[in-house]
């Protein structure tokens, strides 16, 4: 009997409060009041407004007040840190290495493309020549910007700031301008021959902006400025190239191509007569092949024009002088021809 009454009493024990199955309640913990002697809060209270879901004093939510940013939650940024006083940034200028410093540079500051802020930013480009490295600029929105600075021949890269109210309304910089490295390489034919006085394109991308060089008896070529970025190299004229293009991506500081093989290539001498059978001097020559291949020139005093590095195919070409009017002429190159194109006005 006394292990019955025993074990009777454990399950109670158990069970805990409110769940003997009679119907009664949990115990709650107590709806929090303030010590004794210390004023309940004022619901009502424009300085101090509980936020908690019901609404009720007992309910220790965070509060807000008047006063910008305090009562927020420390991750959310204050709504109003753009708003205030225009911020000024003062901006220094090196040079990497021992170029010297450009008589005539930009600053650039423009809306941040990764800073919050952006959307209140402008877009300010101060010019500088008088060779001076130290600029300020002032009345500048509160917001997030990029700052970099550009100069001939060198490469800029941009720093993000953040102008806010406050202390943070004003910002100093370092910038750094770095000498554009230079982009060679060397040609050769499938004999292993250099190919000389072929003309390259470098063509930026995306700005389109080209630049030129054409190489020499050993087959090399340079480009000697050469920014940051992507480029596309021609070989031969942009307009029909003796070989495919090829993209590039040029480091700061300047790259080495493997050398390039180029297939066994054509020539042809281009022979212009006036209707007296003599050569005909400062006549205009163009034409294009169908495999790729430019043709453009004047004659010499003897009425010739030479030109090679071009690929095997089908050509036609036109030439026009302003005393001899304009004659056309087709014909076929096969590799490695050096053939010799008679064109006479009549």
């Amino acid at each position: 009997m006394l292990l019955a009454l025993g074990i009777v009493l454990a399950l109670r024990i158990l069970q805990g409060p409110g769940e003997d199955g009679n119907g009664s309640d949990p115990v709650r913990p107590p709806i929090y009041s303030p010590p004794e002697g210390l004023p309940h809060p004022d619901p009502t209270d424009p300085d101090r407004v509980a936020s908690g879901p019901t609404g009720d004093p007992g309910d220790r939510g965070p509060a807000t007040t008047s006063e910008p940013g305090v009562g927020m939650h420390p991750m959310v940024p204050d709504p109003r840190r753009f708003d205030g006083p225009p911020g000024t940034v003062r901006v220094h200028v090196e040079v990497n290495g021992t170029d010297p410093f450009p008589q005539e540079w930009r600053l650039v500051i423009e809306p941040s493309r990764t800073s919050v802020g952006a959307e209140h930013a402008v877009r300010r480009v101060i010019e500088i020549d008088d060779g001076r490295q130290d600029v300020e600029v002032t009345d500048l929105p509160l917001a997030g910007y990029d700052v970099r600075a550009e100069a001939e021949g060198m490469n800029g890269y941009p720093v993000g700031i953040l102008l806010e109210r406050g202390p943070a309304s004003e910002a100093g910089v370092n910038l750094h301008l770095i000498p554009a490295g230079h982009l060679e390489g060397f040609l050769a034919d499938e004999t292993g021959n250099p190919v000389d006085e072929l003309l390259l394109t470098l063509e930026s991308l995306p700005t389109g902006h080209k630049q030129t060089a054409t190489s020499d008896l050993a087959g090399r070529f340079l480009f000697p400025e050469v920014l940051e970025g992507q480029y596309r190299l021609h070989y031969g004229h942009p307009n029909s190239p003796v070989l495919k293009a090829k993209l590039l991506r040029v480091p700061a500081s300047g790259m080495s191509l493997p050398p390039v093989t180029l297939p066994v290539l054509c020539g042809v001498h281009v022979l212009v007569l006036g209707e007296d059978g003599l050569g005909v001097e400062g006549a205009q020559v163009l034409g294009t092949g169908t495999e790729g291949g430019h043709i453009e020139g004047k004659t010499d005093v003897y009425g010739l024009l030479m030109v090679r590095h071009l690929p095997a195919g089908r050509y036609r070409i036109r030439a026009e002088h302003a005393d001899h009017g304009s004659r056309r002429a087709t014909f076929d190159l096969e590799t490695g021809d050096l053939k010799e194109i008679t064109v006479k006005f009549q």
